[in-house]
């Protein structure tokens, strides 16, 4: 039999551990370590309309932690700082360059390298969606009620990313309907997706001049609506694309990662408690 003693300094070791493990991801609001935990399993993406990723259909998709705003011009100041990396486009720009408004006028590469520099990752399109929608399919964060008011809409600058306390996904995530749009990882080219962007794609001479070049152009997607975007694009199965190396001063971005293993298992161990 464990003693009493054995027994209360194993205890303490698995707190530290737990301290350990999540001490990062719940950060303090609006820090680059505010993350939210999604679990694996199926959800309900996708929608019918023309602008809007094919479904509704179920997508089983991975665990993995999501940034719970969007990436503030605070944080991205101090990727710039420590890499030297170019400004955003809007740094100078004071009704952009606000430190607890969204960064803007980033192409997605940008993105993903303040990404990279975190230690995480741009998440997918089935990843942004289910962290937004849940598990349901439900078409705003909210619900499926068409109240717009919930999200930062018609606006001449994006607010503060810890503001929109009425947005807010079923996660925990907020700011996925309005605001700023966000660059995503997936990109396409000549209407085929590519699941591994970085890879260089070889095309036949023939083949451009039958297509033309401008088909085979790269697009990424962007996910959510914006300050100013049409009412139809806040149902959060709406997608949007663009040439990967365009800005706008409506368009940020959000991380992802994938979890360590000990994460998931003592996340799924705590939420069974």
């Amino acid at each position: 039999m464990l003693s009493l003693k054995f027994m209360g300094g194993l205890l303490g070791v698995v707190a530290m551990a737990v301290v350990i493990i999540f001490a990062d991801p719940f950060g303090p609001p609006g820090s680059a370590d505010d993350m939210v935990y999604v679990p694996a399993g199926k959800a309900i993406l996708g929608g019918s309309k023309h602008s809007q990723m094919p479904g509704p259909k179920a997508h089983y998709v991975q665990d993995y932690w999501i940034d719970r705003y969007e990436v503030s011009n605070e944080n991205y100041a101090k990727f710039t700082s420590d890499t030297g990396y170019e400004q955003p486009l809007f740094y100078d720009d004071s009704d952009f360059n606000q430190p607890g408004q969204p960064v803007t006028g980033i192409t997605r590469f940008d993105a993903e390298r303040y990404c990279a520099w975190a230690g995480k990752r741009l998440p997918t399109e089935h990843e942004w969606e289910k962290a937004a929608r849940g598990v349901d399919g439900q078409l705003y964060p909210w619900g499926n009620e068409a109240d717009l008011n919930r999200a930062y809409l018609n606006a001449d600058a994006p607010m503060n990313v810890t503001a929109m306390d009425q947005d807010v996904s079923p996660y925990g995530v907020m700011g996925m309907a309005g605001n700023v749009s966000e660059w995503v990882d997936e990109m396409f080219v000549g209407g085929a997706s590519c699941e591994n962007p970085g890879t260089a794609i070889q095309i036949s001479a023939e083949a451009k001049a039958f297509l033309g070049e401008d088909k085979l152009k790269f697009k990424a997607y962007i996910r959510g609506n914006n300050i100013q975007g049409l009412p139809h694009m806040t149902e959060l199965a709406h997608h949007l694309w663009d040439d990967p190396n365009t800005y706008a001063e409506f368009v940020g971005f959000r991380c992802a990662r994938d979890p360590l293993s000990q994460e998931a298992a003592v996340y799924t161990n705590r939420s069974r408690l």
